[in-house]
């Protein structure tokens, strides 16, 4: 990113429309007002053009090693000690922590540890695919606050259960594949971005969602239309353009643009000094 400018929207513009709003740009300064930049092209027309990146990290990740992590290592210490009648199949645990701090407190810790022990003893004799469970502790806390959502693969190992091991449960564990919650990422984009929208002098108007770290573009595009009926703003877009900066790997970015008046889809391929 240069000053106010967005590397992103700095691909985007001269692979848009052939270039036509490439050359006469008018960046403008940020705060609660303005959009990134106006561009006018030859015949006059006026492009409004807003960003934001979509990005959330998974909780745990940002801490480093799972295998450094003392909440994943008690969960995993547990139930590795609990003998489960299965001898054709081994586990790998993945968890998600973001819940364990509070329910591995010295309120919690013997009740939550004996319900996942339960709900272990229970499930993995008769499963044989990958799976998610979300296991609700019963304690007294919001049920989001006391359901640990556990991601289990299932490997055909047999010779683990040769070395004397009680449980099927690999003794290691990683954090479970994050899901953040699309729909609270773009409604908040939305609400951010599209009020600038509305507000600037413009003929046509863009809003690019950078997409970092997320679900497949589809996904977003879903999430997208699924909220446009909460934003009055979100009939002034004339296009919303799904972007993946892949610069850095293959020297390309992706565009899929959507536009909203021939609810038609377009790709476009950028390139950085293109």
């Amino acid at each position: 990113m240069t000053g106010n400018r967005p590397q992103i929207v700095e691909i985007f513009l001269p692979a848009y429309k052939e270039g036509q709003f490439a050359h006469h740009l008018d960046w403008l300064p940020q705060n609660k007002t303005n959009v990134r930049v106006i561009a006018t092209a030859k015949d006059r027309t006026k492009l409004a053009v807003e960003h934001t990146r979509l990005f959330e990290f998974p909780v745990g990740r940002a801490g480093g090693d799972p295998d450094e992590d003392p909440l994943l290592g008690e969960v995993t210490a547990y139930l590795c000690d609990l003998p489960i009648p299965v001898s054709d199949r081994v586990f790998f645990l993945g968890v998600d922590p973001r819940n364990l701090k509070k329910l591995l407190s010295n309120r919690f810790r013997s009740t939550t540890l004996e319900a996942l022990g339960k709900w272990a003893r229970k499930t993995l004799p008769s499963l044989d695919e990958d799976r998610e469970f979300k296991i609700l502790i019963p304690v007294k806390l919001p049920r989001n606050d006391r359901t640990v959502r556990i991601f289990l693969e299932v490997r055909n190992e047999l010779e683990w259960n040769t070395e004397g091991s009680r449980s099927p449960i690999l003794p290691c564990c990683s954090y479970a594949p994050y899901k953040p919650d699309l729909v609270s990422l773009v409604r908040k984009a939305l609400q951010d971005k599209l009020p600038k929208l509305r507000r600037c002098k413009a003929d046509r108007r863009i809003l690019i969602l950078e997409i970092v770290t997320l679900d497949r573009d589809a996904s977003v595009h879903e999430a997208v239309c699924k909220l446009a009926p909460q934003f009055p703003d979100f009939l002034l877009v004339d296009e919303f353009v799904y972007a993946r900066n892949l610069s850095e790997l293959c020297g390309q970015t992706f565009f899929r643009i959507w536009d909203t008046n021939l609810n038609a889809m377009e790709l476009l391929v950028g390139t950085v000094g293109s």
